[in-house]
């Protein structure tokens, strides 16, 4: 069986389970991107969270590569199924209706197909690379102007970091380059082989790049929700560079090392093998040091957190080695399925539009962490308290009033805000149907709105029987189409 020199690693990976050291890879500089890199048009709603009423269409472009069964690869980054989509390929004015596949937000992955069979002629899968190189020279390639724009990156460093659009932990490498607004899947090559693709561009002239490796190993995985999908450790932890702190727990602090949990549970209330005090010493074999760093047998010194996408999905165990009750012990830790919907402030929420109510000129939003990038400028450090907190029983969620709109019924309110709900007449608010609800039921003609006691303002009193008229005024003013997003506007 003759197999096609192009085929991709994940599909090696799937189809014939051969380890990587065993792939026949090639190594020449043959690399002719016209025919691997397209250019993808996006054209999409876009939204702001700071007036989340408005709505726009957004067009904008991005890289592509051609991987085998007839698919472009993209980062999944200003992706969303609700989007349309066009491709051009070689330099070519005609652009070609294309459709999202698949889309893994957490890796930072997508999967476009195109229909027509004429635009799968004269195009060349790319080389996964098996390896990711540690130094040298790279070279980015991106579709500019209709021509294709190749520029030198030295890589800087390889380390563990966080994918962009979530918290997931894997292998980034950092890299320099004198290509300007990187960062929108520019595809790194090293000869014929794809070392990765571009997630983002500095000021300072560096890009980050998400590995090849990671890549193939999370379409193998698949989604979150159709596939394996991507664990993660859910604990925190702290070094244990303090002598006292493994002299307190028994070990000898000149020839013990390990990490010490602090708190388990983060994202996930289920029942988990690791206890607070406990001391990791070793992970999947891998003995852990005081600052929570390994020695990798291919990239050296690394952080303890990316073993957890290393060689795992979700559903797996990894045996650790731990210190618990001044004695040895091994458990398997189980790699909890990654959801950052999770938690009082969800972490991402992608490829949905922002939810609202207006009330009396008053915005009301639900708390999730796009809003609180929004309002990182405004918002006091307060806010980020809730931040990683677990949903507490009875607060499953929380409600931010952002800010006010200026009108007479909200006098001397319109420079409050951002302020996190505790209450509106003695109703705790976790949703904005609580909102809703609670503003239908006033106390003695006034609404009381109540506020989290770590901020300034606590208290906020409004008229109850002109509130109605104040938001149909407030509309009307700031031209705003709907008093309400994803809840039913206030009643009459």
């Amino acid at each position: 069986m003759i197999m096609n020199k192009t085929i991709s690693i994940w599909l090696i990976i799937t189809w014939f389970g051969l380890p990587l050291a065993a792939l026949p890879w090639k190594n020449d500089a043959s690399f002719q991107a016209e025919e691997s890199l397209v250019e993808i048009e996006v054209t999409k709603k876009s939204y702001s969270y700071k007036q989340p009423w408005l709505t726009n269409n957004q067009t904008g472009n991005k890289n592509g590569l051609i991987i085998d069964h007839h698919q472009i690869l993209t980062t999944a980054d200003g992706l969303r199924f609700d989007a349309s989509y066009r491709i051009r390929k070689g330099g070519e004015s005609k652009r070609y209706e294309a459709t999202l596949s698949s889309i893994d937000f957490q890796a930072n992955i997508a999967i476009l197909r195109v229909a027509d069979p004429e635009f799968w002629l004269e195009v060349e899968p790319v080389i996964f690379a098996p390896d990711i190189p540690q130094n040298g020279n790279l070279q980015v390639y991106r579709w500019r102007s209709g021509r294709i724009e190749e520029r030198t990156a030295e890589i800087v460093r390889l380390y563990v970091g966080s994918a962009k659009l979530s918290k997931l932990a894997h292998l980034v490498l950092l890299a320099s380059s004198e290509m300007n607004a990187a960062g929108w899947s520019e595809i790194v090559m090293d000869g014929n082989r794809l070392v990765g693709l571009t997630t983002s561009g500095s000021k300072n002239k560096q890009i980050m790049i998400l590995p090849a490796t990671f890549i193939a190993a999370a379409l193998e995985r698949g989604p979150c929700g159709e596939g394996m999908g991507h664990g993660f450790f859910d604990f925190y932890w702290m070094p244990s560079n303090n002598p006292a702190l493994l002299k307190s727990k028994g070990l000898d602090p000149k020839s013990s090392g390990g990490i010490i949990v602090t708190r388990t549970g983060i994202l996930k209330k289920e029942a988990t093998s690791l206890r607070e005090g406990d001391v990791i010493l070793k992970i999947d074999g891998f003995t852990i040091d005081k600052e929570g760093k390994y020695i990798d047998p291919k990239y050296g010194r690394l952080s303890f957190k990316g073993l957890s996408s290393r060689s795992h999905a979700t559903g797996e165990t990894i045996p650790m080695e731990i210190w618990r009750d001044r004695q040895m012990q091994t458990i398997n830790y189980l790699l909890p399925r990654v959801d950052y919907n999770q938690g009082l402030v969800p972490s991402r929420q992608q490829d949905a539009e922002p939810r609202y109510l207006i009330a009396g000129g008053l915005i009301f939003q639900p708390m999730d962490d796009p809003l609180m990038q929004a309002l990182s400028k405004t918002s006091s450090g307060a806010m980020d308290y809730f931040q990683e907190m677990q949903p507490e029983i009875g607060r499953p969620s929380l409600v931010v009033l952002t800010s006010v709109l200026p009108d007479d019924y909200n006098l001397d309110y319109e420079n409050i805000g951002p302020l996190m709900l505790d209450c509106i007449n003695g109703l705790p608010i976790h949703t904005l149907e609580d909102v809703a609800h609670a503003f239908a039921n006033p106390l003695n003609g006034f609404h009381h709105l109540k506020f989290m006691d770590d901020f300034n303002l606590k208290h906020l009193v409004l008229k109850a029987k002109t509130l109605q008229d104040a938001t149909e005024r407030v509309l009307q003013h700031y031209r705003i189409r709907s008093a309400s997003r994803g809840v039913d506007p206030l009643k009459p």
